[in-house]
């Protein structure tokens, strides 16, 4: 290896994918793979993450508001591979929605599917409150 570079070796064990848990991913359509190469390194052996894109253009605030719109329909074609549960990771776009609508958007999902459900700003909250910081 050379420049400071690291390569990450990782076996996978072709059946059955995700016989610990399946993580579904609602990801910005404008991702380049960053978000599906962060899950596929964090999920430890017997995870597997399912991906599907959601609509997603220019970075305005009129745009992080119209992928909510998006966000439960991609989240009913993602419920077809039976994730255990769906993650929005469009973490901007959480909190632009808000703290309610979030909430709002994360009961919209689940009752779509049937399958629970969270958000990657939940997660950014979740952590920020866990260290103590307002």
């Amino acid at each position: 290896m050379s420049d400071g570079q690291t390569t990450l070796t990782k076996t996978l064990k072709p059946w059955p994918l995700g016989w610990k848990a399946k993580i579904g991913v609602l990801i910005p359509a404008v991702d380049t793979g960053y978000c599906s190469y962060e899950f596929w390194v964090l999920c430890p052996e017997g995870v597997v993450s399912l991906e599907t894109r959601v609509r997603m253009g220019a970075l305005t605030l009129e745009m992080l508001r119209k992928m909510r719109e998006d966000a439960v329909y991609a989240a009913t074609l993602l419920a077809a591979a039976a994730p255990d549960v769906i993650t929005y990771e469009a973490t901007a776009a959480g909190f632009v929605l808000g703290v309610d609508g979030e909430a709002a958007l994360v009961r919209e999902i689940e009752e779509a599917t049937g399958i629970r459900a969270t958000t990657g700003a939940a997660a950014v909250a979740a952590s920020l409150d866990s260290l103590g910081i307002k």
